[in-house]
């Protein structure tokens, strides 16, 4: 905008205390007139917007003459006043009496607590007083007074606070002075561990502790890798080289730094033969590791040895083993080793018949009305002997045991009662011969297969209880009597539903259970490693969905052999199975008919009546059946005539 003004000197018009004073009207844009007077030496006076005229004499607020005009001042600059006529305040000091003309200066001391305040005079060399003040003008109280500029002040004051410095003389004319504020020298050193520039080098993912010193109040920079941002003492993990700086304060306002520097050591990675290997259940493998030195693996668990770059591996279970070495920084570099541990093949599990037997920890699980237990065996004498029971831990439920006369024997239960203790079967059984026994029970009775093949069935009325959470399994004997089983056994299956025959047939052959939603247990008998030392492998683990049964070896010695070990499993039967009342001849050539009952052979256990037809005459045999052929390993059943 462009100033539209006009000035002009007035003549004399007022007097204050023999100076004359000029005044000089200025315009603005048709503003209202403010004067602006000065002495005759051209030092600024005051100013006046023309009221309080009367009979030529304007009273007229010099600067900073009183406490509410107070001109503030810079803490640590040398502040200076110029020639400056001012008035009596009426507010009394200490150090001095009579007229006191003065001026008025306001100063907040920031974050200071102390400061040395000093006033000196200027070219005229009028001596000064000055006094120092806490409060508002309204109420104000004196901190200090020095009556002379020969003496300083060392003022305690409130850090952020706003105070008062009132300079006074007992001339009108108070003339040019100098005051100064000065705050205290810092007379701390910032160090940090000791020193200032300091230096350490650690090793990658290390921690260091910084402490710093000289002052009350700590903060720390940069933040990367620092524990704390505050306090005397952090903790510092870097991922790279970093200087550190540490301000210090003394709670004075006075601040210092000091600075330190962390560097990473570089460490060379190290490398292992082989990340993932696989060893079977009860073998073992070497593990070699290179590039490093002091090497230390972890854990310990199946270790020949834990130091070395090469160490053999006979884990129990699927193991992660960490190799580590240690270089002359006392750095450290790691590896990982994944050792997998497979199952053997087809397993079993040898009972010495003493005291060897699998317990089954109870699950709150309610089976009942229908269920069915499979087990393949092979019974090395003839004895009562139980292969499976569910009565540990309460009576009148469900066993299987065979006899010393040959026979396969259950009991069936309600839970509270027997629903028969005479679930039987004679069919003298021969001692070392792999055999198939599945019992299939419901509401209605109980039906018997053993090799595949009806065996036997019987009928009661009730609900049969299989389990419950008061009813855990059992293996290999039975809680309540001395019947500890003697030989093999491998795949047990047991299941929440009736099978029929055609999946009992199925499931001889399978691996897992052919009805695997209904699969209640399973136990598939493959861990260790066939009549080699296998101590400290005691899991029986319930291989169904669930796997709500695991169980575990109790009493068996796992030594080297067979008794009381870890051995080969049976050999898987296939094929079908045919009474032998339902053969029927085959004619051919010679009169010879071949009838062939696919199944494990055993020509001790049943004989076959076939009728044949020679020259039309009637000829009736009886004859043991001869033993052929296999399949899968197991041999087939002929009878010739």
């Amino acid at each position: 905008m462009t100033a539209n003004y006009e000035a002009y000197t007035l003549q004399t018009v007022f007097t204050i205390p023999a100076t004359r004073y000029f005044a000089t009207r200025a315009r603005m844009g048709g503003s209202n007139s403010v004067f602006t007077y000065g002495g005759s030496n051209g030092t600024q006076g005051g100013n006046w917007d023309g009221s309080n005229f009367v009979n030529g004499t304007i009273n007229v607020s010099l600067l900073n003459d009183e406490c509410s005009g107070a001109k503030p001042v810079t803490i640590g600059a040398n502040n200076y006043n110029s020639n400056q006529y001012s008035t009596p305040s009426a507010v009394p000091v200490s150090c001095a009496s009579g007229t006191l003309y003065d001026t008025w200066y306001s100063f907040n001391p920031g974050n200071y607590n102390a400061m040395t305040i000093k006033v000196t005079a200027g070219t005229q060399g009028h001596d000064y007083g000055y006094a120092i003040y806490s409060g508002d003008c309204s109420n104000l109280t004196e901190l200090y007074c020095q009556a002379s500029t020969a003496n300083t002040t060392d003022a305690t004051l409130m850090p952020n606070t706003t105070y008062y410095i009132r300079v006074f003389s007992d001339l009108s004319n108070i003339g040019g002075f100098y005051i100064q504020f000065m705050p205290p020298a810092c007379s701390f050193t910032a160090l940090i561990n000791g020193e200032n520039g300091g230096r350490s080098d650690i090793c990658p993912g290390e921690s260091i502790t910084l402490t710093a010193t000289g002052g009350t109040s700590y903060t720390w920079a940069p933040a990367n890798g620092l524990s704390s941002t505050t306090g005397a003492t952090v903790t510092v993990t870097p991922s790279q080289f970093t200087d550190y700086v540490v301000t210090v304060s003394d709670g004075n306002g006075c601040e210092k730094t000091a600075y330190y520097t962390v560097a990473i050591r570089t460490v060379f990675p190290i490398a292992v033969a082989q990340e993932n290997v696989s060893v079977i259940e009860g073998g073992s493998v070497t593990l070699y590791a290179f590039n490093g030195s002091n090497y230390v693996w972890t854990p310990a668990t199946g270790l020949n040895t834990t130091t070395g770059s090469s160490v053999i591996a006979t884990p129990l279970e699927d193991t992660v083993y960490t190799v580590t070495s240690t270089d002359e920084n006392g750095c450290h570099a790691s590896k990982t080793v994944t050792v997998t541990v497979t199952q053997p093949g087809d397993n079993a599990l040898f009972f010495d018949g003493g005291d060897d037997y699998v317990s089954v920890a109870p699950y709150p699980q309610t089976v009942s009305g229908s269920y069915t237990v499979e087990a393949w065996v092979q019974p090395f004498d003839q004895r009562n002997m139980h292969i499976f029971s569910t009565r540990e831990g309460g009576d009148f439920t469900f066993d299987i045991s065979l006899k010393s006369n040959g026979s396969i024997h259950a009991d069936i239960g309600d839970g509270a009662s027997w629903l028969t203790t005479t679930a039987d079967i004679s069919v003298n059984y021969t001692i070392n011969t792999w055999m198939h026994i599945a019992y299939v029970i419901t509401p209605s009775g109980y039906t018997v297969y053993r090799n595949g093949c009806l065996a036997g069935s019987g009928t009661f009325s009730g609900t049969p209880l299989l389990i419950d959470g008061s009813h855990n399994i059992s293996i290999g004997k039975n809680a309540s009597e001395n019947t500890y089983f003697f030989g093999a056994m491998d795949d047990i299956k047991v299941y929440s539903t009736a099978l029929s025959q055609a999946s009992i047939v199925a499931d001889m052959a399978a691996g897992a259970p052919v009805l695997p939603g209904s699969a209640l247990a399973y136990y598939d008998f493959n861990k260790g490693t066939p009549e080699m030392n296998n101590t400290g492998i005691t899991a029986l683990p319930d291989k169904s969905a669930g796997a709500h049964y695991n169980g575990t070896l109790n009493n068996f010695q796992l030594n080297t052999g067979i008794i009381s070990n870890w051995i080969k499993g049976r050999y898987i039967t296939t094929g079908a199975c045919t009474p032998a009342n339902g053969l029927t001849a085959k004619q051919i050539s010679q009169n010879t008919a071949s009838l062939q009952w696919i199944a494990d052979c055993n020509p001790e256990s049943f004989d076959v009546h076939v009728t044949a037809l020679y020259g039309g005459r009637s000829n009736g045999r009886t004859i043991k059946p001869e033993c052929y052929g296999s399949v899968r390993g197991k041999r087939t059943s002929a009878w010739l005539f």
